[in-house]
């Protein structure tokens, strides 16, 4: 029991430091998170991009909390930095909550409780390679893994609908291409279908429900999907999307790829206890060794938003854990697989501890950052600064590349707690001064009274 207590809190602890690191700091302002706020807090309310409708559930807390500060919470000082941080801490929530999600689907089944190195996998380890907190396709990964382990373990009982009923609507409505989550996961029933005869017709009836979600999410899809959406569709924008990465990030995801295959084929590799022993240390290297290589590039690499690889590798790794889920033990081996459920804690413990241990990384990297922007924001004279002026030339410098992306402009505006604010623009400052408009891409023009209303 001690040395359970002692897992749990090994796990948990790291998980919860990297979700307040991440949001104290704003990391998920990287981006389109600084643009969606921005939008958010214009309009007092939701910035659901491409009609995805799911986002509401994250931003919600926020647009109560702007409403808020324009009326009865109007008198309080440091409203920006209330605002960010809500934003921030309701998306640095989202990878604490689909872990706790899987982890309550399989906690009153013994056996199935090895599954858990399958999310930690995808949302503890897999997920590092990517900088953005709001993408819509990456939450919705996330958020699949609870739902895959409900319908694994428990694919007709009643109360398991209560879980998996809301996973499947919020999932459903964040992407079109959720699609390819529900077709993988129509393969990986009828897998189980196959496996099990006594539990086929729920399995079967399963494999219907996630073949009819896939169809529904295209009936939505077709005819209704946005310019930035269908330009996806192209073959050449298709093909960078999904491969164009910097070789840290492959050869990371390459190491995810083959700690996944050692944790699958584990007891055919290594059938006795000392030897699969051996085999969950190598793993726990393997756990190690990725975070590092993914670390060590961001002195000088750019920092991507999200690659398409870890969302190819995030399907297969669905298609492994109902494999797994269906590898059996004899009844005098029984020990084997207990043996196996406290190997794998320890993969998931060390998991945690680099996870967060990165975010760490990217948080303290991103705070330098940008606490060198709202130096140089206050330090300027006359209320605008284009991007091209000397002042912002350390942008270009290691590390302080992460906040140098198109939505730099949205960013500034945001963290800048007090008016008058600084505007950063593209080369319009002049028009800036003559008209009172602000062109904030890819928003449009403003006047600057309708920058940050009433705040």
């Amino acid at each position: 029991m001690r040395n359970k207590r002692i897992t749990n809190f090994l796990i948990w602890v790291p998980i919860t430091l990297a979700v307040w690191a991440s949001a104290y700091v704003n990391l998920p302002l990287f981006q389109d998170g600084a643009a969606y706020l921005l939008q958010l807090v214009q309009t007092e309310s939701v910035a659901v991009m491409h009609k995805r409708f799911s986002a509401f559930l994250f931003q919600f807390p926020t647009v109560i909390i702007v409403q808020g500060f324009t009326s009865v919470l109007s008198p309080i000082p440091r409203k920006m930095e209330f605002i960010r941080f809500s934003f921030s801490f309701s998306y640095a929530l989202i990878p604490f909550i689909s872990f706790i999600l899987s982890w309550l689907a399989i906690r009153r089944r013994d056996r199935a409780k090895r599954l858990l190195i399958w999310p930690a996998l995808i949302i503890l380890f897999i997920n590092l390679v990517n900088f953005s907190w709001v993408s819509e396709i990456l939450i919705a990964l996330q958020l699949s893994c609870p739902l895959l382990l409900v319908s694994i373990i428990r694919p007709s009982t009643r109360k398991s609908w209560y879980l998996r009923l809301p996973l499947l609507i919020v999932v459903l409505l964040l992407h079109p291409l959720v699609i390819v989550i529900f077709s993988t996961f129509v393969l990986g029933m009828l897998y189980l279908a196959y496996q099990h005869p006594h539990q086929r017709k729920d399995y079967l009836h399963n494999a219907a429900l996630f073949l009819g979600s896939a169809i529904l999410r295209l009936l939505l899809s077709v005819g209704r999907m946005s310019t930035y959406e269908e330009s996806f569709i192209e073959p050449h924008n298709m093909k960078h999307y999904l491969f164009t990465t910097t070789f840290e990030n492959q050869l990371f995801l390459a190491i995810a790829l083959i700690l996944a295959s050692l944790c699958l084929f584990a007891r055919a590799i290594a059938p006795t206890s000392q030897k699969l022993t051996y085999l969950y240390r190598l793993g726990m290297c393997l756990a190690v060794l990725g975070p590092c290589i993914l670390v060590s590039q961001y002195q000088y690499a750019d920092f991507q938003l999200k690659t398409g690889l870890s969302i190819l590798l995030s399907l297969v790794l669905f298609l492994m854990v109902c494999i797994d889920s269906t590898f059996t033990l004899e009844q005098d081996s029984a020990a084997t697989l207990l043996h196996e459920k406290g190997l794998r804690l320890n993969v998931i413990t060390v998991l945690a501890v680099m996870f967060s241990l990165v975010i760490l990384v990217k948080s303290l990297i991103w705070q330098t950052a940008v606490q060198k922007l709202q130096q140089t924001l206050a330090t300027t004279p006359h209320g605008c600064l284009e991007l091209v002026a000397d002042e912002l030339s350390w942008r270009y410098q290691p590390g302080h590349k992460i906040i140098n992306t198109w939505a730099i402009t949205s960013l500034a505006l945001l963290e800048q707690d007090h008016a008058p604010r600084t505007v950063l623009l593209e080369q319009d400052c002049q028009t800036y001064w003559d008209t009172g408009q602000v062109t904030i891409q890819p928003w449009g023009t403003f006047p600057k009274e309708m920058v940050i209303p009433a705040l």
